[in-house]
Parts: C-alpha cells; sequence; structure tokens
C-alpha cells in the first residue's frame, strides 16, 4: 500500500521546488552572460550537486537557445554549443529550446515547420515537451491544453506529455492534486500526460526511487503503463546525464529494486534497437508506444505492486 506519509514526503518538499528553479535560473544567467566560453560556465556548472546539475544544465540551453536563434535562427549552432557543454543532457537542450520557441512563437505552427529539417529527427518532438511544459507552467488562467491541438497529432501528444510534467511541479509535488488536474485532460491524451507525470517525478526524485517507485500504486491502472513509461524515461534521462551519479544512486538500492530499474531501462533501449532504422519526425512518439507496448508484455505494473506488499 502507499503511505500517506509517502506522500506527505513529497508535498512538503517545498525546499526541493525553491533549489531547482533556483539552479535552473543559475544554468540561465552564468551561461547568458557568459563571453562564448562554454568551458568556464561547465567548470561552475561541474561545482552544483550533481542531484541538481541537469536541472542546470537545462538552464544553460535555454540561454544557449536565446543567443543563438533570438536574431539568426542558428538550430546548428545551438546543438553544437549545448552538446560541447553537456553530451548526456540532449533531452534537456531541446526541452529547452520548446521554452524559447514557446516565448517567441506561441502556438504558430507554421513558425516551427523548419525544426523537421534542421534537429535531430529521431529527438526532434522533444521540443514539443518544452512547449506544454512552459505554456503551463506560467499559466494562470484558462485551459491552456486547447492550444496544443494547434500542432500535429504527434506534437500535440508530446506537448501533453510536457503539460503532464508540469502538474508535478505546479502540484508542488502532491501527486492527487495531479491526478485531479489529469481527469480534466481528454482522453486521447491522458496517458501522455501520465507520461510526463512520471518523468518529472523520476527525474527531480531521482535520489528517492524507492518512494517515487510506491507512488505507482496511485495511478489509475488504465493508466499505469504510460506513467512507468514516463518513469522509465526519466530514469534513462538520469542514467544518460551523469553515469557516476546514476551508478552510485542505483547501486545504493535493495536488489529488488536495481532488477526493477534494469528492466525499465532495458525495455528503453530495446524499443530504440527495434527501430534503430527509422529517422522519422514522429520516432520519439513510435518510441514511446513500443515502450508502453513492453512494459505491458513485461508486466512491469504487476512487478511495482508486489513491492508493496
Amino acid at each position: 500500500m502507499v503511505t500517506s506519509s509517502s506522500i506527505a514526503y513529497y508535498s512538503g518538499n517545498s525546499k526541493r521546488y525553491k533549489l531547482i528553479f533556483y539552479y535552473f535560473l543559475y544554468g540561465l544567467i552564468i551561461t547568458l552572460f557568459s563571453l562564448k566560453n562554454n568551458h568556464k560556465v561547465k567548470n561552475r556548472i561541474m561545482k552544483v550537486n550533481c542531484h541538481y546539475r541537469g536541472f542546470t544544465y537545462e538552464g544553460a540551453a535555454l540561454a544557449i537557445a536565446i543567443k543563438c536563434m533570438l536574431f539568426r535562427n542558428n538550430v546548428e549552432k545551438f546543438e553544437e554549443s549545448t552538446l560541447s557543454l553537456s553530451e548526456g543532457s540532449i533531452y534537456q537542450n531541446y526541452v529547452a529550446l520548446g521554452w524559447y520557441l514557446h516565448a517567441r512563437h506561441k502556438f504558430k505552427k507554421s513558425k516551427y515547420t523548419y525544426l523537421n529539417t534542421k534537429l535531430n529527427n529521431r529527438l526532434s518532438l522533444i521540443v514539443f515537451d518544452g512547449i506544454g511544459f512552459k505554456a503551463s507552467i506560467f499559466n494562470i488562467s484558462g485551459d491552456i491544453t486547447d492550444k496544443f491541438n494547434e500542432f500535429e497529432i504527434d506534437q500535440s501528444r508530446v506537448c501533453y506529455q510536457g503539460y503532464g510534467r508540469s502538474l508535478w511541479f505546479k502540484s508542488g509535488f502532491n501527486i492527487q492534486t495531479a491526478l485531479y488536474e489529469i481527469e480534466k485532460v481528454p482522453y486521447k491524451y491522458k496517458a501522455d500526460v501520465y507520461s510526463g507525470l512520471g518523468l518529472a517525478n523520476a527525474y527531480s526524485f531521482f535520489d528517492k526511487i524507492e518512494t517515487t517507485l510506491e507512488l505507482t500504486n496511485l495511478i489509475p491502472l488504465d493508466y499505469r503503463v504510460a506513467y512507468i513509461q514516463g518513469l522509465s524515461f526519466g530514469l534513462e534521462a538520469r542514467r544518460t546525464q551523469d553515469a557516476r551519479y546514476w551508478d552510485e544512486t542505483i547501486n545504493s538500492l535493495p536488489f529488488s529494486y536495481i532488477d526493477i530499474v534494469n528492466r525499465m531501462i532495458t525495455i528503453v533501449h530495446k524499443a530504440i534497437e527495434k527501430f534503430i532504422n527509422i529517422n522519422d519526425k514522429t520516432f520519439y512518439t513510435i518510441w514511446v508506444d513500443e515502450v508502453r507496448k513492453e512494459i505491458k508484455l513485461a508486466k512491469i505494473p504487476c512487478i511495482l505492486d508486489n513491492k508493496q506488499e
């Protein structure tokens, strides 16, 4: 069973929320005002606590997006600069680019068409996660999700994933509040919102994986596979970003939890290998759907249930 103490642990973490926001801004500011010297920026970011370093890289990527895109729309320079700063933060880089593009173009679909030719096709849809997150996190009136329908279906889906991530933060890490908001989402996009919720949970509380997995039992059964897929993607983003921190954190878990996490990561990689030859702009949603299928076949939700017995 999910304990009330585990729910209270999350919803009582206002300090963590502030630190995430602080280090995001820190990365943004030190990069925005650097004189094209990524080496110095990287040295400063490497001094940040490893748990918050990814958020700092995301802020830095937003600064790079502003500098590269504001006047010249130089996507190639954006990718080159962000990867030179951190090769392992490519997911966060694309999310940050989405932040910038939404700030500049809002929901004008025509302004995003060039991304199909300028960005890595296999990951370019992640930009729309940043759009969905940024649009939602600063929205204080009305339902912003209606605007997601301005985009193509796969782009809309990833916007809803970003919206799901935003609910984790807007709720103050209170999963019950987030679940209430998800009930308002159109049926065909609910799974993607649950995916975003899981992704944000796993990434922001990577240092508390056992508690994170425990909260899975609060997710409605119909959407638990999508939520676990999001958890898997959040874990994969952590693994890719900082191998040392990953090893230290995972190896400190009880063996049964190590087994669960490794099985989730294996499914993520198995799906990539299955579609290794696909270089399509919809690759990301193809990847998402395949991971969900494999999670269901592997009965990962049942394994997580059993951990609470």
